[in-house]
C-alpha cells in the first residue's frame, strides 16, 4: 500500500512539474510575452527586477505585463519605477504615455490628464502624441470642442483626414450624451422597466416591470390578508431589490451604451492617426 502511495504521489508531482513550464531565460521570457503569456513571464521577469533593481528594459516588460493582465496598481509602481531610475527625456516620455494610458484603462482621466500634460515636447513626435491623449481623455470627458481641438493640431493630419474627424465629432456631439444615465434612472424610479425601455432594452424593461410588480402584488395581498408586518418580512425585500436593480441597471445601461459609442468612436479615430 505504501508503494501505492509514493507511486501515486510520483506522478502527481511529475504531472505538476509539467504543467507549471520554467522560464530559464530572458529570451525565453520575452517569447513567452510576444506570444501573450503574460502571466508565465512575470515570475521571471520579477527575479531579475529583484536581483536587477535598475534594469530598465526588463522593469519595463514586467510593466507591460501587468497592463496586458489588467493589474494596474502594480503596472503604474513599476512605470513609476522606471521613470524614477531614466535619465533620458525620451525614456521617461515613454513612461509617462505607458502611465496615462493605464490611467485611461482605469478610467481615472484626471490622473491621466496630469500625466498627460508632463509629456516633455522635446519633439513633434512627443507633441502630437500629447495632444492625442489629451484628445482621447476630454473626448471621455464628454469635453467633445476641447478633445476635437486637441486633435486637429496633430502634425501628420491631412486636410481630407481633419474634414473626417470633424463629422466624427459633430456626430459624437449629437449622439454620445445619450440615452442619458440620469433620465434612465429617473424614469425607473417612476415606472419600473421603463428607464431600460428608454434605453433600447425592451426585453430587460418588461422583464423588471413584471418582476417589481409581483412582488409588489404579493405585498399587497399578504398585507390584506395577514398583516402589513408579515408582508414587510416576507415580501417587501425582494420588493426592494427588484425596484432599486431596476434603478441601477436602468442608469448602468445607459452609460454602457455611451461608454460603447465612444469606444466605436475612438476606434475610427484611431484608424485615421496610425503613426502613434
Amino acid at each position: 500500500m505504501k508503494n501505492w502511495i509514493i507511486c501515486i504521489t510520483s506522478i502527481f508531482l511529475s504531472l505538476n512539474v509539467i504543467s507549471q513550464k520554467q522560464i530559464k531565460s530572458f529570451d525565453d521570457a520575452i517569447k513567452e510575452f510576444n506570444s501573450g503569456n503574460y502571466e508565465l513571464s512575470i515570475p521571471y521577469f520579477k527575479r531579475i527586477a529583484f536581483f536587477e533593481s535598475n534594469n530598465i528594459i526588463n522593469l519595463k516588460y514586467l510593466a507591460d505585463s501587468y497592463q496586458k493582465i489588467k493589474s494596474y496598481d502594480k503596472a503604474l509602481v513599476h512605470y513609476s519605477l522606471i521613470y524614477n531610475i531614466a535619465k533620458n527625456d525620451s525614456i521617461k516620455n515613454e513612461v509617462i504615455i505607458e502611465m496615462t494610458k493605464t490611467y485611461i484603462l482605469q478610467e481615472k482621466y484626471n490622473y491621466a490628464k496630469i500625466e498627460a500634460l508632463n509629456i516633455k515636447e522635446i519633439n513633434q513626435g512627443f507633441i502630437d502624441r500629447k495632444n492625442y491623449y489629451l484628445s482621447i481623455i476630454s473626448f471621455f470627458e464628454n469635453e467633445f470642442e476641447n478633445s476635437k481641438n486637441y486633435l486637429l493640431l496633430i502634425s501628420s493630419l491631412s486636410d481630407s483626414s481633419k474634414k473626417i474627424i470633424s463629422k466624427l465629432y459633430n456626430s459624437a456631439e449629437k449622439n454620445h450624451l445619450n440615452p442619458n444615465p440620469k433620465v434612465a434612472s429617473f424614469l425607473s424610479m417612476v415606472l419600473p422597466g421603463s428607464g431600460q425601455i428608454y434605453c433600447g432594452e425592451l426585453k430587460s424593461g418588461i422583464n423588471s416591470f413584471l418582476l417589481t410588480s409581483a412582488a409588489l402584488t404579493a405585498f399587497t395581498l399578504i398585507n390584506i390578508r395577514y398583516s402589513f408586518f408579515d408582508a414587510i418580512l416576507g415580501i417587501f425585500p425582494y420588493y426592494q431589490r427588484y425596484y432599486t436593480g431596476g434603478v441601477i441597471n436602468a442608469q448602468n445601461m445607459a452609460e454602457n451604451k455611451i461608454k460603447m459609442k465612444k469606444v466605436e468612436t475612438v476606434k475610427k479615430i484611431n484608424e485615421i492617426i496610425t503613426d502613434l
